[in-house]
């Protein structure tokens, strides 16, 4: 196929999922709900359909294209529009030609947060050039003011606010005054978490520790928290399907004489890493995962600890090659947990499955577990070491455990939804 023009092929792509639909009906009384659901069904779906069943208003904006732009349609009982192929999550269209348009560059120059969602773009997809990051955010953009003039919505969910296109939605919606709440998975599996601010450490049981650690849980909360617990431990239960391929001995029986830390990376370019406070929101160390990593490697190699790394799977798809090394490993991450003495991580949500499966974790950066004297915490590069070995030497105690219970039972009773 011959290359076309970025524009022409986004402008008619746009006004076929416009023609689509008739937005009379929820004009000014409808919610948003913004996202790749259906491409990542975990349950998403079915959610959905039960926002639908419980009479709410709700409009869905269904980032996907071709198989599951059909799917949207077969399962989502909701009324919906797909976004145009080049805005759909994990979409890069090939084929078309994005010349730098002057117009536009000043545009997105201007703007701080527009700026940095066509670096941020241009830094999750390597193989694109900086034009067509710099189309993509204006397309999204003009798509996006388009929409909510048609739809006028009371309010706006955003599943993943750290999107770039997430981002743009936050920005176009709160110029027009439009609440804006973003949902993720929740921290335990089953569950969502929507938040008015962010998510990992603008979540408000972080942000708001104070207000959220002086919720009380009773005695039959604590039992009912418990009993989940150990079902999670029993059936390996995880967000995502767990593969049964095991790397590098990972079943093997710890040796004491040797340990074993795993450190688990996160998805830097949708998480607090994109903050506009990364000391406040992320960590106080570091930039990065693989920043962290890098200096967790040095510190294995002095003190002669064993070291397996399990960068964030969304990473691994993206840069591939260029993240493995000797450390890397992959398969069921319930295992992976198990063959090891310790976890580090700036603040990966398998910090709970680590807590569950009794395994003690180091925390790099902030996240709901952050403060609730569950686990432990760096907040200066020289504590590290001394951090690590009093880990290895104590585990999980009594007490982290006692406060670890507490902390979900409140999570589960004053924070997260059922997803299922």
């Amino acid at each position: 196929m011959k290359d076309i023009d970025f524009s022409i092929f986004n402008k008619l792509d746009c006004e076929r999922q416009f023609q689509k639909v008739n937005f009379l009906p929820y004009k000014n009384i409808c919610k948003l709900i913004c996202g790749a659901l259906v491409g990542f069904d975990k349950g998403t779906i079915q959610w959905l359909n039960t926002l639908r069943e419980e009479g709410n208003e709700f409009f869905f904006l269904s980032e996907v294209t071709g198989e599951n732009e059909v799917k949207t349609a077969q399962k989502v009982k909701l009324p919906f529009i797909c976004t145009p192929c080049s805005l759909a999550k994990e979409q890069i269209i090939t084929n078309v030609l994005c010349k730098c348009n002057i117009v536009n560059l000043m545009h997105v120059l201007k703007n701080p947060l527009l700026n940095k969602c066509m670096n941020q773009m241009k830094a999750m997809y390597p193989q694109i050039s900086i034009n067509y990051a710099l189309e993509w955010v204006c397309f999204a953009e003009s798509f996006i003011i388009r929409l909510l003039d048609e739809l006028k919505p009371k309010e706006i969910y955003l599943w993943n606010i750290y999107y770039p296109f997430h981002r743009i939605i936050k920005f176009v919606a709160e110029k027009d005054k439009i609440p804006v709440k973003c949902i993720e998975f929740g921290c335990i599996p089953g569950t969502i978490a929507i938040d008015n601010i962010g998510q990992q450490g603008e979540a408000f049981p972080f942000r708001e520790k104070n207000i959220f650690s002086a919720y009380n849980v009773s005695n039959k909360m604590l039992e009912e928290t418990k009993k989940r617990l150990e079902h999670i431990y029993m059936t390996g239960e995880n967000r995502n399907e767990q593969s049964m391929k095991v790397s590098l001995d990972t079943k093997k029986n710890k040796d004491s004489n040797n340990k074993t830390i795993l450190f688990l990376g996160c998805n830097d370019l949708e998480s607090t890493f994109m903050s506009s406070n990364k000391k406040k929101a992320a960590s106080l160390l570091f930039a990065s995962s693989r920043a962290a990593y890098s200096f967790v490697k040095k510190k294995c190699d002095i003190n002669q600890w064993s070291l397996k790394y399990k960068p964030h799977p969304i990473e691994v798809t993206r840069y591939g090659k260029q993240i493995y090394d000797e450390n890397y490993v992959e398969g069921n991450v319930n295992w992976l947990i198990d063959s090891v003495d310790l976890v580090i991580t700036p603040f990966s949500q398998c910090a709970y499955i680590a807590m569950i499966r009794k395994v003690p974790v180091i925390l790099l950066g902030f996240c709901e577990l952050w403060g609730t004297g569950s686990v432990y915490e760096v907040t200066k590069k020289s504590e590290f070491e001394k951090v690590v070995k009093i880990a290895l030497e104590n585990g999980v105690t009594e007490n982290m455990e006692s406060n670890f219970l507490i902390h979900v039972t409140r999570m589960l009773g004053f924070y997260l939804k059922e997803i299922n």
